[in-house]
C-alpha cells in the first residue's frame, strides 16, 4: 500500500454494518483500491449521509 487512507464518516448505524456484516466488503476494496480504508461513525450524520476523504499518512 501507498500509505495513503480512506476516511469514511457515516452514521452510527451504516458504521456499524460497515465494521460488522459488510466488513468482507470493505476488506474486498481495500484490495481493490490498495488503501487503508477507515470507517468512523459520525452522530450528527442522517443516515443517508456521508463523506469520503483522502488521507496521507507520514512516511519514515
Amino acid at each position: 500500500m501507498t500509505g495513503d487512507t480512506i476516511q469514511v464518516h457515516a452514521a452510527p448505524a451504516v458504521a456499524e454494518v460497515m465494521n460488522g456484516p459488510e466488513t468482507a466488503a470493505v476488506d474486498n476494496m481495500v484490495k481493490r483500491v490498495q488503501k487503508g480504508i477507515e470507517v468512523h461513525a459520525r452522530r450528527d450524520f442522517h443516515i443517508e449521509h456521508y463523506e469520503i476523504r483522502s488521507r496521507n499518512k507520514m512516511r519514515d
